[in-house]
């Protein structure tokens, strides 16, 4: 939105500034030459906007508190559906556009989509497995967790496809048609995000750390890690140690990928 707003605005003053000139020279210090400078300064800085500009999305507010017995947080998107003009969906809500208008005309007495008011409260998805999506704009879909004593809330999104890939090949289960079936069809998933987003999915040692607390959490049995890329040094960092602790006291098991690399040293893991 903000692009197509300074491009009216660059073509307004451009427009300006022609229609100016037009009059022909204008004496020093006169008003038409204020105006001719005036406009003038008004182009330029338009043009050397346009050009520092970085746009970083919209903004959520997030409201997080405490009802007794779970942290529970609530997104207020009014930004990400104004994406679409008169939108009316509602966040946290999967349904298709048509759906969030009905729902919207009778909620909320007039609320615009994605107000605070209209989003159902989440808590950490692993009490209530629940999911919401920003907008039927985008059609993202994520998840929360709440940590720090309700400090901190993370609000997870998926880097790619990745994962999805691979729970399926690992527990993906069609009754009907078991040639479809993963390796072990059912199997329960739990689904630890170790990359960040604005990092290109490079994972990072909180996110291998909280995954590996959410493994003692729920008692996984086994943890298939399909990320890696060459190390200088190998086996070696608090994460192999913590690793090397849950294998070695708590009997998980722990298959890492050999990558795509190689063949050659430092390729494998």
């Amino acid at each position: 939105r903000w692009e197509e707003q300074q491009r009216l605005a660059l073509a307004a003053a451009a427009a300006s500034l022609a229609k100016l000139e037009k009059g022909g020279p204008a004496s020093a210090g006169s008003e038409a030459a204020k105006e001719r400078a005036e406009a003038e300064a008004r182009l330029t800085y338009l043009k050397e906007a346009a050009k520092s500009y970085e746009d970083f999305g919209p903004i959520i507010d997030c409201v997080v508190w405490h009802d007794g017995v779970h942290w529970r947080a609530a997104l207020d998107t009014i930004e990400l559906h104004q994406l679409r003009p008169s939108t009316t969906s509602i966040a946290g809500s999967s349904s298709a556009v048509a759906e969030e208008d009905k729902v919207q005309a009778g909620a909320g007495a007039g609320a615009p989509g994605g107000s605070l008011e209209l989003f159902e409260p989440m808590t950490d998805f692993r009490v209530e497995r629940k999911y919401g999506t920003f907008s039927a704009v985008d059609s993202c879909n994520f998840a929360i967790n709440i940590y720090d004593e309700g400090a901190t809330l993370s609000i997870v999104v998926d880097c790619g496809a990745h994962g999805t890939h691979v729970a399926g090949i690992t527990a993906a289960y069609f009754p009907e048609d078991p040639s479809m079936n993963g390796i072990a069809p059912g199997a329960q998933i739990i689904s630890c995000k170790i990359g960040d987003t604005r990092l290109g999915s490079m994972e990072t040692g909180t996110g291998l750390t909280r995954a590996l607390i959410a493994v003692l959490q729920h008692k996984a049995h086994l943890i298939n890690m399909s990320y890696g890329e060459p190390t200088s040094a190998p086996n070696s960092g608090r994460f192999i140690d913590l690793a090397t602790e849950l294998v070695n006291k708590h009997g998980v098991i722990f298959v890492a990928s050999a990558g795509n690399a190689g063949p050659a040293l430092s390729t494998v893991g």
